[in-house]
């Protein structure tokens, strides 16, 4: 989009920028296994007699295998964290909530112990680490944000108390490329970046410690047909990226190769009947946040206000997408997506102070998102006054302590 349309799509509306159990580190989510014992019993015929007492330690051969009764479809993550822009450079941090088992609620939000960041906007967890990628408030004059290149984004690298979910010793993660940075995500071997206003993905070299190195992008970076990347989900050998310009959106479909981590192809991962951009300026879904579970993937429609759920075939691509309204529920800015069990939750960004919310979907036949509402007790900063507004993430964490 040129200079002029950027320019043009500010004065009408602000453009923003995985649960961790569907994409990225921070443990594999199950939960233990549960054993059921048959339990029942017999009464003896008063004309046999009583058979004696088996011996303890022999196995009774007629007693059925024990039923394992784990639901295994629904893991269970000991925290959500969110991250808190703030309202100015060196006010963000992160706020780490309890997640309930019964019904998916978030409780005790607090602190998550990592400090003061510049600027959060997006979270992952691999390896024992949490990154988060720094967008600060007020780096440059707002009418500047999308057009200098020496916005001052920056990856931090926190550890992760793999009992208590307490981020400490948090720094930068010495990743060298920091221009228009909105998300970024860690295999363990190499990480990846996506450049918003540079419509590029960049793959870094993670060294020891969890060093995030040598950042570079990929060359022809207009083959892979981006425009203005905010999100990404990893699945297997292939990264789902939502292109967040609203006279451009789409979601691409891009190909890993595991041993050398180059990516050497991007394509449009709708194959359904399903419109991103509709024809005319400035009526894309304006895609924000991605997230994908199995078959389906989740995501987030800023200019909407809903979240769209596709199918996934077996080539990858959409075979069908559908919207999900959030009927009944107050939408500002939504942003992000993440699952956790057998619910979705959104973040729903807010220009004032203290207002951001987060909203609770669950999750219902066929992928379907019903009876969503924003999780009540629950507000954060989203520190959305730039013209160039980002917001807030939300993933989740499986710690030992639940194991």
């Amino acid at each position: 989009m040129s200079i002029i349309k950027r320019a043009t799509a500010a004065a009408v509306i602000a453009i923003p920028i995985a649960m961790l159990a569907a994409c990225g580190g921070g443990g594999d989510g199950s939960t233990p296994n549960t054993t059921i014992p048959d339990g029942s019993t017999t009464t003896p015929d008063p004309t046999t007699p009583t058979p004696t007492t088996p011996d303890p330690t022999t196995p009774d051969p007629t007693t059925p295998d024990p039923v394992d009764n784990t639901d295994y479809s629904a893991p269970r993550a000991s925290y959500a964290y969110i991250t808190q822009r703030g309202a100015a450079k060196g006010l963000g941090s992160i706020l780490k909530c309890k997640v309930s088992e019964t019904d998916g609620a978030l409780s005790d939000c607090a602190d998550s112990g990592g400090g003061s960041f510049e600027g959060p906007i997006s979270l992952t967890f691999s390896g024992g680490y949490a990154y988060i990628v720094n967008k600060p408030v007020g780096a440059v004059a707002l009418e500047h944000t999308w057009l200098d290149p020496n916005i001052a984004h920056s990856i931090w690298k926190c550890s992760v108390d793999t009992a208590t979910g307490a981020l400490s010793h948090c720094a930068d993660s010495g990743a060298n490329e920091a221009v228009h940075i909105d998300d970024f995500y860690s295999t363990g071997s190499y990480a990846y970046m996506v450049q918003r206003y540079g419509d590029m993905i960049l793959r870094c070299v993670v060294e020891g410690e969890g060093k995030a190195a040598n950042c570079t992008g990929f060359a022809n970076p207009a083959e892979f047909g981006l425009h203005e990347p905010a999100s990404f989900a990893f699945v297997s050998d292939r990264f789902y990226v939502a292109n967040s310009n609203i006279d451009g959106s789409s979601v691409s479909m891009c190909m890993v190769d595991a041993a050398s981590g180059e990516i050497p192809s991007c394509q449009n991962a709708n194959a359904s009947s399903f419109v991103f951009d509709p024809a005319g300026e400035y009526n894309g879904v304006q895609p924000t946040g991605i997230v994908v579970n199995g078959p389906t993937a989740y995501i987030v429609s800023k200019a909407n206000k809903n979240v769209i759920s596709c199918t996934i075939g077996s080539d990858g691509k959409f075979t069908s997408c559908v919207e999900n309204p959030l009927t009944g529920v107050s939408v500002d800015s939504l942003n992000r997506i993440a699952l956790q069990g057998s619910y979705a939750y959104i973040t729903n960004n807010a220009q004032a102070a203290s207002t951001g919310s987060v909203i609770k979907c669950e999750i219902g036949a066929g992928g379907k998102l019903n009876n969503c509402a924003a999780i009540p007790g629950l507000s954060f900063d989203s520190g959305l006054i730039d013209a160039d507004s980002n917001g807030s993430d939300i993933r989740f964490l499986f710690t030992a302590s639940q194991q």
